[in-house]
């Protein structure tokens, strides 16, 4: 959505948010029986984003990712804990780490400098009506909170995922990554919670022993997490999600895990896709 779409006007205890958007409505035209789609570009919502004190959002987790350089350096993010949710700051840079949402000066026109960082786009889909428009903007703006003049917005709580690659024998590999959601190829037994990171790496140096990725054992996740405040931590995979995963990714492990072989790997899944 272009800059003039959107006014921002700060208070002492909240951000209001104006947004102009365009919309559908079905119109019956003059000597027509049924009503045609019309585009409507006078939609407008206000929306307010809290002003949250620091001391009222603790810090609950602390991630830190071995940098995409590779200079040896850790970018650092960090989760606050507000209204039993995860806030994360909004609009990092994943290459250097440093926050771009610093809420700069509104200018008389109303405009400040971080909304360009905001995806607005998604609000210009001329299918929905009005009562949709708005109710799509009005629920990514209250994801939002500010503190200390930067924006937070809700996220998902992170989890460790037993992840494959290739076929077998360190062609692709076995790595533990971080998911924020789950896959439904995956099974529930590949999810780990933040605070079972000794058990999530002995469950993919397992897996690699199967595969025969031996590069991989003892290979730690590129990303760690320090937890502050426990409670925040609650994810249960068995319970939240519970899936098996996809037939045809499990039947493709069992064979590569089977054989140890890429090439005869390779034959085997061809076999299963086209059985």
């Amino acid at each position: 959505m272009p800059a003039e779409h959107i006014t921002v006007t700060d208070t002492p205890d909240k951000i209001l948010v104006s947004v102009r958007f365009s919309y559908i409505r079905h119109v019956l035209p003059p000597r027509c029986r049924n009503p045609r789609p019309q585009t409507f570009h006078d939609g407008e919502i206000t929306c307010e984003i809290p002003k949250v004190k620091a001391s009222d959002a603790p810090v609950a987790i602390i991630e830190q990712k071995s940098s995409l350089n590779g200079d040896g350096k850790w970018i650092t993010k960090t989760y606050r804990w507000f209204g039993e949710k995860l806030y994360r700051c909004s609009f990092r840079g994943y290459a250097c780490g440093e926050p771009r949402s610093k809420l700069g000066k509104i200018g008389e026109d109303g405009r400040c400098t971080w909304w360009s960082y905001c995806r607005f786009g998604d609000h210009q889909r001329l299918v929905d009506t009005f009562e949709s428009q708005a109710d799509s903007i009005t629920a990514f703006y209250s994801s939002f909170i500010c503190i200390n003049g930067q924006l937070w917005r809700e996220v998902t709580e992170p989890m460790y995922c037993v992840m494959t690659f290739g076929l077998g024998c360190n062609h692709g590999g076995t790595g533990l990554m971080v998911h924020y959601g789950y896959n439904s190829n995956l099974p529930y037994q590949n999810y780990y919670r933040l605070d079972q990171r000794k058990e999530a790496m002995k469950a993919k140096d397992a897996v690699a022993r199967r595969r025969g990725d031996t590069n991989d054992i003892g290979r730690p996740c590129s990303t760690r997490f320090r937890i502050l405040i426990p409670d925040a931590i609650r994810r249960n995979p068995p319970v939240d999600y519970g899936g098996e995963g996809d037939g045809f990714t499990n039947r493709c492990e069992e064979i590569i895990s089977g054989v140890q072989n890429p090439t005869v790997a390779a034959i085997g899944v061809m076999a299963t896709l086209f059985r």
